[in-house]
Formats: structure tokens, C-alpha cells, sequence
């Protein structure tokens, strides 16, 4: 079996023992991509995803080649870099850490160890010897790649260090900040010897420029340097793109609103003839920076481009897609090259109908499900139009579910009849919160655009929304006895917000003062009594809401050791549930005064994602991102069932074949084949 296409395919239980297996195309099992990279004698490409996995492809004539499936840092693969000789790939992401491995065999040569918060950008310099990292602690770090140890640490940004690169003399590092602070460092003694902000000097922008000179900037998300070291390109959240003499800080050209959203990524090529930029938007866009002339837009229908990078020999640029998807492109006609699609059967938000009889299951496949909770057997998929959901929600009577999503909006079922009623437009970016009020009357969504909105659950129109954050809203619910909505979000705020006439301006009642770093989750006990919070920094704090207008933290539970997934209170207020991405989910007993974790509730083989009581029986729910959703006995603390839908290669067996890699034999196994 040569040449054939299997990515549209399932292969369930087939048997293709002992068959050839040559250039046949299948599904990846990599997730939503971060990162991508060339190595620099274009000779490897790697991408690094959602799901702790590095795929490294070799480069050849026919075709790319996987290599390498790399894991080890538990968490999001935000960045790569390969060393100047293109021996070494080094990686980080969500927990800090920084990874250095062989890029021929993926042995793991060290791990560097300092940052507390996620890193957004590593660099090697020039000559190999020096490696450069940005995090969200604010800080710059320098290694020493050879005696694999801490050269200093740079300290001058007031906000997340989004990027980090070096000046092709090698005198230089260049650290951007989500402060809209540019900073140049002396390498020879490591001290600041220059900065600009980014407000400031955009007063210097001409009033002829395609965005009005007083406008004030948006939060600075990337920037590249040209080849020769002499012009800053930035990206903002607004879309626009600018170009800046990088010695003076002065102003040189506005290439203007290339993108609709957030930039995530720049790149000049390597002639310094074309700068590429990618967006949430969906888009990668190729323009001379020299004339300000757009050249190519590409486009693959794969959601936000999270990075792009252009290979150092060939026309080429290769964009990393949340859509699980790999594209390598032509940047000279803008034709597709060659893509590599992937699979991640993430089971996301899970939550229980109110008589218990239904379970709704979300994935990452955009897909919605209701299974019967007592036989563990889908009764029907519903629709969703594609978009992926993130947030899952049950109005009072059981009769309608929402759900919001990737695609900005939110959906409404008829869950009798498993019918999409509509969906509702009005968010700029993903949905990840949603909850209905305990009488039904409203729906609240909290957003990746800062806000969060208030709709009638009868009329489906926007009452309110609720502005004020900084950073993603992930997590809302409502008062169960106070007209009052909670929100959590990833600027570290839980706010409450009165709804009492919600027509009219919301008002901001107070915020919790919550250390925690960011807010993922949040839940209110069914009295009104508690409120639970969890995040990024591995701890879940409860809140004590009897008295509104001086509400303390009670206790900071400290025992996950990973991010807080999900909080969630039983009905009969005995126990609080959290997950994690420790794997675990652990239950904290509400009744004896102590909060003592009783059980240790273990099996998922990745991280927890969602968990919910049953409304009527001692059952606990949890889906994770293995794919598999597991319920448990909350009386004894054991795995009552694992279920999970089939993989694409279910079954298949591969025993002898030919014409795989190792790499690519253990990448279907982990779609389901056997060997």
C-alpha cells in the first residue's frame, strides 16, 4: 500500500500486518500548534504543541520525514530554537523549564531551571555559546550552553517579556514586553543601554500614517529584527504592524492594519525582502517592508496562526495552526506545499443534565455529544457548526443547553430534540465561560476579548457587558442567593458584578484580593456560603461569601502540582472537587470544618480538564485530555467506568510492517494502532 492518503480515513480494526507501508499519509497525532521552526541548515522542521509534544520532521527531496516525537515538559510547547550548527533544539513553555536535546537522537543533553512563570521566547546568539529566555515573571534569563548553567538575569520590564532576540553582532539582546517597553542590552556587561516605549514614540508617527497619531498603542504581542540589525518590526493586538529604527527608537514606516486581530507572530525572511506576520485572524501575511507593499495573503482554514517561521534556503514559510494543522507554503507564488494535519481527542467541558439521566461532552473536534450517564452509550452528536466549545452549561428546567466557543459565538440546543436553535454574535474572541442564572433568566459568557456579557435567556439579546480586565475571562457563575455574577480571569481578579438591573449600566460591586496568578476556574457552593478559586499557579483558594462586603480567603489548598483545571461544589455541599493537569482530581470534605482532602481520585493518564457532580447520586464526573471520561464513587473514591470514542486507528494492526519510521510507528500507536 503505497501513496495512499488514510487522513480522511478510519481504520478501526483493520489488519495491515506485514504490508508496505511507503509514503502513505496519515493523521498526526500532534494537537493545537504553538511553535514552529526551521533548523538553520534547513535540513529539520519542528513544531511544538498543546499536548507536551515536539514532532521533528527531516527534510528531503521526496518528502518531510517524522523523526522524533519528543515529551517531558507536561505543559504547552510555547517556543523552539535550534542552535546555529542545527545539533541542538531547545524548547519551553507553560512550567518554566528549558529543555536542551540531541536533535539527531532526542536524547535530553540538560534542563535549565529559574524561570517561575511560563516562558514565551527563547534564542540561541549567534555562536551557540549563549542562550536568551522571556517569561511572563518579567524577566530575561541568559544560560551559558556549554557549562549549562545561569549567566544573569535581566531585570527592567514591568510586564510579561514577550520576546527575546539577539543582534547579528552578537552585542546585543533585544527584550519586548507586553509593557510596551523595547530594551536593548549590553552583552559584554549585561546592563540596559537603551529602551523605548512604544507610547511615546508613537507620537512621532506622522499624521498622514493610517492610524491617528494620538491613539494610544495596543499591547505589544511580537517583533522581529531584519537581518542586518537595523529595523524593528512590532505587532500589536489592534492588528497593525510598524516598523522602528531599532538604535534611535524613532519611527520609520506604518505598514498598517495588516490583520483583523491579535498578531501573534513576525519574521523577516532571510534576504530581509519580505516580512511575514500571522494573526488570530487566521492569516499570514507577506509584506515588503520596504515599500509597505502586501504581497501574499495565505490562508488554510485552520484557525489562529499561532507561528510562522521562513526556512533560511528556500522560498518557504511554514505556519503553526490551533486548528492542529502544519502548513509549509511558497511565499513566492503562495501556494500550498504540503500540510500535515493532526489529532488530539481532548475531552474539554462535561456537565450533567439536571435530573442526571444525560451527560454533555464537549471535544476538541468540535463536536457535541449527549450520552446516556446510566449505559456510558451516545444517544445523538448535536450540532456546532464546527467551532470548537469550551464551555458547556444547563439551563434550570434541562431543556436548553448552551455552549461557547472558538468561534466567538454562542450556541443554543433544544436538548429534547438535540436541535441547534441559534447562535448568538457579539464576542470578539474564544468563549471559554459560560453559566445560566439559578432562575433561568440570564446567560453569562466571559471571553478571550477581555469582556463579559449578559444575555436575556428568553429573548437571546446582550444586556450588559461587563469591561474592565486585562487579560482572557475563563471562568463565570452566578450568586445562587445574591443577584450577583462572578468572573475569573487570567489578569488574576475574581469580580462581582450586580445584576440586579441589568438593562442598565452593570455595576462593579468588588473584587476578591486574590495572589493567585491567573484565575482559571471558579464555582460557587449551591448555599451561597463559598466560593472556590483555582489557576496557573497550582493552588485552589476558598473564599468565604457570608459576609459580602469583607470577603476573606479561608484556606489556600496547596497539594496539586499542576495548573487548576476546574473547581466544582457537590449538591449537598459536602465536598469540593478540583482537577488538574497533575492528572489528579482531589475531593475536600466541606463538613468536617477542616477541609481535609479525603480522596485522591487517580487513572487519567493526562490532564483533567472538567469535572462535575452528579445531581442526584454520590457520582463524580471528569474528562481529560487523554479523551477518556471517567466517573467515580464518591463513597469509596474508586473508578466506577473509563469511556472513551474510538481513535482513527483504532485497533489497526501494524505488526511488521515497512515503510515507517520508528517515530511515525509510534505516532499511529498513539492514534489507536497496535503493533
Amino acid at each position: 500500500m503505497r501513496k495512499i492518503n488514510f487522513r480522511h480515513h478510519t481504520l478501526h480494526n483493520t489488519n495491515s500486518s506485514y504490508s508496505n507501508l511507503s509514503n502513505c499519509i496519515f493523521l498526526n497525532g500532534f494537537s493545537n500548534v504553538l511553535s514552529v521552526a526551521f533548523s538553520p541548515d534547513g535540513k529539520w522542521l519542528a513544531i511544538g504543541d498543546t499536548n507536551d509534544k515536539i514532532y521533528l520532521w527531516q527534510i528531503t527531496q521526496n518528502r518531510p520525514i517524522l523523526r522524533q516525537i519528543l515529551t517531558s515538559h507536561n505543559f504547552w510547547v510555547r517556543t523552539l530554537a535550534f542552535s546555529p550548527d542545527s545539533k541542538i533544539i531547545a524548547s519551553s513553555g507553560e512550567n518554566g523549564n528549558i529543555y536542551l536535546r540531541e536533535v539527531e537522537t532526542g536524547k535530553l543533553i540538560t534542563q535549565f531551571f529559574g524561570h517561575i512563570d511560563k516562558v514565551r521566547d527563547i534564542k540561541f546568539s549567534g555562536d551557540g555559546k549563549l542562550l536568551a529566555s522571556s517569561s511572563d515573571d518579567q524577566t530575561i534569563r541568559l544560560w551559558n550552553v556549554e557549562r549549562k548553567e545561569m549567566i544573569t538575569v535581566l531585570k527592567h520590564h514591568q510586564d510579561k517579556v514577550r520576546c527575546v532576540v539577539f543582534s547579528p553582532d552578537q552585542q546585543t539582546l533585544i527584550s519586548a514586553s507586553q509593557d510596551n517597553q523595547i530594551c536593548s542590552w549590553e552583552l559584554n556587561n549585561y546592563s540596559l543601554v537603551n529602551r523605548f516605549f512604544l507610547k511615546e514614540n508613537q507620537k512621532k508617527i506622522p499624521q498622514n500614517s493610517k492610524k491617528n497619531q494620538d491613539s494610544s498603542p495596543n499591547l505589544l504581542r511580537a517583533i522581529a529584527l531584519s537581518p542586518d540589525g537595523k529595523t524593528l518590526a512590532t505587532g500589536t493586538d489592534d492588528g497593525f504592524v510598524r516598523l522602528w529604527n531599532l538604535a534611535t527608537g524613532d519611527f520609520k514606516q506604518d505598514l498598517g492594519q495588516i490583520h483583523h486581530n491579535w498578531i501573534r507572530s513576525l519574521a523577516f525572511s532571510p534576504d530581509g525582502d519580505k516580512l511575514a506576520s500571522s494573526s488570530e485572524d487566521g492569516t499570514v501575511r507577506i509584506t515588503d517592508p520596504k515599500t509597505g507593499q502586501l504581497l501574499q495573503t495565505l490562508r488554510d482554514d485552520a484557525g489562529r496562526v499561532w507561528s510562522i517561521a521562513f526556512h533560511p534556503h528556500r522560498p518557504w514559510l511554514v505556519s503553526g495552526h490551533d486548528g492542529l494543522k502544519v502548513t509549509l507554503w511558497n511565499v513566492e507564488s503562495g501556494e500550498k506545499l504540503n500540510s500535515f494535519k493532526g489529532y488530539s481527542q481532548e475531552t474539554r467541558p462535561i456537565t450533567f443534565s439536571r435530573d442526571g439521566i444525560i451527560l454533555a461532552i464537549a471535544n476538541n473536534q468540535g463536536k457535541v455529544t449527549l450520552q446516556d450517564s446510566l449505559k456510558e452509550e451516545i444517544k445523538t452528536p448535536i450540532e456546532t457548526n464546527g467551532g470548537n466549545i469550551w464551555s458547556l452549561a444547563y439551563s434550570p428546567d434541562g431543556t436548553i443547553l448552551v455552549g461557547g466557543g472558538e468561534d466567538t459565538k454562542l450556541y443554543i440546543w433544544d436538548v429534547s430534540c438535540q436541535r441547534l436553535l441559534k447562535h448568538l454574535s457579539g464576542h470578539k474572541n474564544w468563549i471559554r465561560g459560560v453559566a445560566y442564572s439559578p432562575d433561568g433568566k440570564f446567560i453569562a459568557t466571559g471571553s478571550d476579548d477581555k469582556t463579559v456579557k449578559l444575555w436575556d435567556a428568553h429573548t437571546y439579546k446582550c444586556l450588559q457587558t461587563f469591561e474592565g480586565y486585562t487579560d482572557w475571562i475563563r471562568s463565570v457563575c452566578f450568586h445562587l442567593t445574591e443577584p450577583l455574577l462572578a468572573s475569573g480571569s487570567d489578569d488574576g481578579t475574581i469580580r462581582f458584578w450586580d445584576i440586579t438591573n441589568p438593562k442598565k449600566h452593570g455595576e462593579l460591586k468588588y473584587i476578591l484580593p486574590t495572589n493567585q496568578r491567573q484565575i482559571w476556574t471558579i464555582a460557587i457552593s449551591p448555599d451561597g456560603h463559598f466560593l472556590a478559586s483555582g489557576g496557573n499557579d497550582n493552588t485552589v483558594t476558598l473564599w468565604d461569601l457570608r459576609n459580602l462586603t469583607a470577603t476573606l480567603p479561608i484556606i489556600t489548598l496547596q497539594h496539586h502540582r499542576g495548573w487548576i483545571s476546574s473547581v466544582a461544589f457537590s449538591p449537598d455541599n459536602q465536598w469540593l472537587a478540583t482537577g488538574s493537569y497533575d492528572t489528579t482530581i482531589r475531593l475536600y470534605s466541606l463538613s468536617s470544618g477542616d477541609y481535609q482532602c479525603q480522596f485522591i481520585l487517580q487513572g487519567h493518564g493526562d490532564a483533567v480538564i472538567s469535572i462535575a457532580f452528579h445531581p442526584q447520586e454520590p457520582i463524580l464526573a471528569s474528562s481529560s485530555k487523554d479523551g477518556t471520561i471517567k466517573r467515580w464513587d464518591l463513597i469509596t473514591g474508586e473508578c466506577l467506568s473509563t469511556w472513551r470514542s474510538p481513535r482513527p486507528y483504532e485497533g489497526m494492526k501494524i505488526t511488521e510492517v515497512t515503510g515507517l519510521t520508528p517515530a511515525e510507528k509510534e505516532d499511529l500507536k498513539n492514534l489507536g494502532a497496535i503493533e
